[in-house]
Parts: structure tokens; sequence; C-alpha cells
């Protein structure tokens, strides 16, 4: 096993907020199938005294064409032992650790939707890796 730069617990996941609506005036398409765009935003913020990383994790779909929307952030804490550099602890703020709080958002969003009377809704897993430098090509650069 290679030695790593840095070393890190999670100590800690809630969901933060769950927003879910019913849209009674969805009218389903003729031979259409539906069509969900799913949305992930992702926040994080580092405590450097108590090395604790806190990573809000926020999937969503709303768009006003479905027979639903929500919205459920989850929000994760990781400890770190040994703390990598700065450049490292965005990557994995940005990969890491939404890869590890993405399957406690999906179930949640699956409960929800079969709680409310449709099939539950299974998300697809998400490649973090492409999302975080999506992201990094969008961001204007800094100077």
């Amino acid at each position: 096993m290679l030695p790593k730069d840095w070393e890190m617990d999670f100590t800690d996941f809630r969901i933060h907020k769950i927003e879910f609506r019913v849209n009674s005036k969805f009218k389903p398409k003729k031979n259409k199938p539906i069509v969900l765009k799913t949305s992930v935003k992702i926040d994080h913020k580092y405590d450097k005294r108590k090395k604790e990383l806190k990573v809000a994790v926020e999937v969503s779909q709303k768009e006003t064409d479905a027979p639903f929307s929500y919205a459920v952030e989850g929000i994760g804490k990781f400890h770190f032992i040994k703390v990598p550099d700065e450049q490292k602890l965005v990557r994995i703020a940005s990969i890491n650790c939404p890869a590890i709080l993405f399957p406690y958002i999906r179930e949640t969003i699956a409960d929800i939707t079969r709680r409310s009377g449709f099939s539950p809704l299974h998300l697809s897993p998400i490649n973090f890796v492409k999302l975080a430098e999506e992201s990094r090509k969008s961001r204007p650069i800094q100077k």
C-alpha cells in the first residue's frame, strides 16, 4: 500500500434540507418518457483549528414540466488526522467527500418519492471527478 499524504475520518452526516412538491398540473405526454434533469451543487468549508471539513451536497430537480420537484441537501463532516495541502484539500472536498455523501442523499430521494406515491426515483451514479473538472473549467481564472 502506498503511503498517503493525508488521512481523514468521516465523522457525521445529516440531512440539512428536504423540499418535495407534487406538481398537480403535470400531465404526462402520450408515448413520451418523463425526463428529470438533476442538478448537483457542492460547497465546503474547512476549519483549520479543528482540522474539520464540512461538505454540503445538494441534489435537486426543479423542472416545471415534471410530476414533482425536489431538493435534498446533506452535510457531512470529515476530520483530518493528517491534513493535505490546500490544492488537495479542495480536490478531496469536491470529489472524495461528495462521493461518500451521495449514496445517503440518493437513498433519501428514493424514499421521499416512494412515500409520495410515486415509484422510487433511483438516481444514477455521479462521476464527481468529471463534475469537478467541468466546474473548474467553467470558473473564471483568478489573477
